[in-house]
């Protein structure tokens, strides 16, 4: 309710609202007073406002922090949807690093040089995790990226992307120890008399036990 409106005046009203769920919106007001108005043409208004859902897609991922050349490793990269709406279409996007061969992934499949993971919808509140697997050749620290992305408008861009790094080692050397077999190399001089030493015993046995 105004109240009274001289002439020439004018009143503005500001009505906040929030939207429950994405789509069309129909306001329409109605302007009337007490005394008769010779226009009632112009005495409503409508107005649409399209609501767009929102869903603050979240990314994470955790991996081990070192491994060994030759080794397999696991990376499990995990889509959180903070909401306030449900999430369609999210898609996880991974990058393969160079240092590193793809083994496998559920609910992957390869593109290029990255990996696409897809939801086809995500609950708010809910997650989705792919975990993926990488075989190692080359020592070095491979850095993994992954983004996520959705139908809906995400309010907060800041967590839609992560990395995680893997410091891949040579094996340990194995040191010295042991025999080593040099076939080209020079003869062992003790090597006859250790021989006629072993005859001379074995001989001296037998004549023992005869």
């Amino acid at each position: 309710t105004i109240g009274g409106l001289a002439r020439g005046e004018s009143a503005l009203l500001e009505i906040r609202l929030s939207a429950d769920a994405a789509g069309e919106l129909v306001f329409s007001a109605v302007a009337a007073a007490d005394q008769n108005d010779p226009d009632d043409t112009n005495n409503s208004v409508t107005a649409t406002v399209t609501a767009i859902a929102n869903a603050d897609l979240r990314i994470s991922g955790s991996a081990p922090s070192s491994t060994t050349v030759r080794q397999q490793f696991s990376v499990t990269v995990t889509v959180n949807n903070d909401g306030p709406q449900d999430a369609t279409n999210v898609l996880a996007t991974i990058a393969i690093p160079s240092l590193v061969d793809f083994i496998s992934a559920d609910g992957c499949v390869v593109s290029g040089n990255s990996l696409e993971c897809a939801a086809a919808a995500l609950a708010a509140g809910g997650s989705v995790a792919f975990t993926v697997r990488f075989g190692t050749d080359t020592a070095g620290t491979a850095s993994i990226n992954a983004s996520v992305s959705g139908d809906q408008l995400d309010p907060n861009s800041s967590n839609n992307s992560m990395t995680v790094n893997v410091s891949i080692n040579n094996p340990p050397d194995s040191g010295g120890g042991g025999c080593v077999y040099s076939p080209g190399g020079p003869a062992d001089p003790t090597l006859p008399a250790m021989l006629l030493f072993a005859l001379l015993m074995l001989g001296w046995r037998r004549r023992m036990m005869a």
